[in-house]
């Protein structure tokens, strides 16, 4: 039945494609959400891999990463974060006195009316990267 079915594919390492065959709509629905598979295929075989805009891959034991067109691409990239414009430039050196009053303003915690000092402290925090990248872009 359907139960032994998904507890047998969920006590064995994850296959790499799943194949549901049933003229129900709600068992393969089923199937797919309950289990983890690298891909499924309903009422058919292998004819998914046929399809280039879908990926193609294992997961855990049964593979890593996806496969097939753009998808190959992005598997074997890295994409690397690069930051070049500082945020909060009011923060560096060299200072002057319209940086200094500038973070003195926006490090200042503010009393909310519900006294929660540490929202407080979390939002001068965020006003004060956002001032300084502003301050960034201008200074």
């Amino acid at each position: 039945n359907e139960e032994e079915a998904i507890s047998f594919i969920n006590s064995r390492p994850k296959p790499l494609s799943l194949y549901i065959f049933s003229q129900s709509s709600s068992i393969p629905k089923a199937f797919i959400s309950r289990t983890s598979s690298g891909s499924v295929c309903v009422n058919d075989t292998i004819v998914h891999l046929s399809v280039e805009s879908l990926p193609f891959g294992g997961v855990g034991d049964s593979g890593y990463g996806n496969y097939h067109g753009r998808y190959s691409f992005q598997c074997f990239s890295h994409k690397k974060s690069v930051l070049s414009q500082g945020i909060g430039a009011f923060r560096y050196p060299p200072y002057s006195d319209k940086k200094a009053r500038l973070g003195a303003k926006v490090i200042q915690p503010i009393s909310l009316p519900f006294g929660r000092k540490t929202a407080a402290v979390a939002l001068g925090w965020l006003l004060s990267l956002a001032l300084g990248f502003a301050c960034g872009r201008l200074l």
